[in-house]
């Protein structure tokens, strides 16, 4: 059961496939007919028109990557928040143009065809979206919480389920989040500094992901965390586990807010652990549990998708709960 694989509200899909027409032709008339906006608005044409091809270039790139959000757009919103971006961006830039150069108003057709209509759509999407995402948070949460849903029915990749392995020995379970997230990069990095040190102390560790492909996954966290070879991981692509231990998806604050733009600067490019390509639900948000004996008995909960837990002080407080 996975409510992110439901079906869309009957206008969406429609608005995106005309998103992906309307900026492929736009898109392809300034790459290959650059004057013709210049010539209809009276405008001169710039001495370097390579440039507004570049934005002809962009807006082929956006068109396709509606299509890409057209497949599933509960989850594969992210294109939509781009051309959104793009759109406002594009019209605040028009607007402080616009005063400099009395000029630059013979564009305000071009700006409102092209960028003011499409955001009323897109942000009826985004809004639509989160709020589905919440609606299917709450029942996903519900229908996990019981009895029929139970530890054991998830198994490590050392052939031993959960349950099994937190009555064998204290048991860290980190669930994180996709594998292109910066911050999820970050936490198999720290996790790989300081394995050796959290297993000293008697913990052991599981990590939980959300691809299918649990040899991918094998790849994705070696490459990350050199350290974390034959480290036990448990593949839960319909984040069944996920809810189970109440994890829900993030808010806009959460995923998108200061405190995350500014670590996700530090980490991503400050530190070189980059972007990449999104490999779960890019709204789910992590978090840290620490089992005992079936229990849980200590949890770092993130409040947003930039928090990095303080595992040593994580695993030292478990140990003291289980004494």
């Amino acid at each position: 059961m996975e409510l992110n694989k439901a079906k869309p509200s009957w206008w969406i899909r429609p608005v995106l496939f005309i998103a992906f027409l309307y900026s492929l032709a736009l898109g392809l008339l300034i790459i290959f007919r650059p004057e013709f906006i210049f010539a209809a608005t009276g405008i001169d044409q710039p001495n370097h028109m390579y440039m507004w091809q570049t934005l002809g270039a962009v807006e082929v790139v956006l068109g396709f990557s509606y299509i890409i959000a057209l497949t599933n757009p509960y989850r594969h919103w992210s294109p939509v928040v781009m051309g959104l971006l793009y759109k406002v961006f594009a019209t605040i830039i028009f607007l402080s143009g616009a005063f400099a150069s009395a000029e630059l108003m013979n564009l305000k057709n071009y700006v409102f065809v092209n960028n003011l209509i499409w955001m009323i759509p897109f942000a009826a999407i985004l809004v639509h979206t989160y709020l589905h995402s919440m609606r299917s948070d709450d029942l996903l949460i519900e229908a996990f919480d019981d009895d029929q849903i139970t530890l054991d029915m998830f198994d490590t990749t050392e052939g031993i389920d959960l349950k099994e392995t937190s009555h064998r020995s204290l048991t860290m379970v980190v669930f994180l989040r996709h594998f292109g997230c910066t911050f999820c990069r970050e936490t198999l990095q720290d996790l790989s500094n300081l394995r050796s040190e959290i297993e000293a102390k008697g913990l052991k560790i599981v990590l939980v992901h959300m691809m299918e492909d649990e040899e991918e996954a094998q790849r994705q966290v070696l490459f990350y965390g050199p350290s974390l070879v034959n480290i036990p991981l448990i593949s839960d692509p319909e984040g069944i586990l996920y809810k189970k231990f109440k994890l829900r998806r993030g808010t806009l604050w959460q995923l998108l807010g200061g405190k995350v733009l500014f670590r996700a600067f530090i980490a991503g490019i400050i530190k070189g652990n980059g972007i990449g390509k999104e490999t779960g639900d890019m709204t789910q948000m992590p978090g840290v549990f620490v089992m005992h004996k079936g229990e849980v008995i200590d949890h770092f909960v993130h409040e947003s998708s930039a928090d990095r837990p303080k595992y040593i002080k994580i695993a030292e407080m478990a140990l003291n709960k289980a004494a």
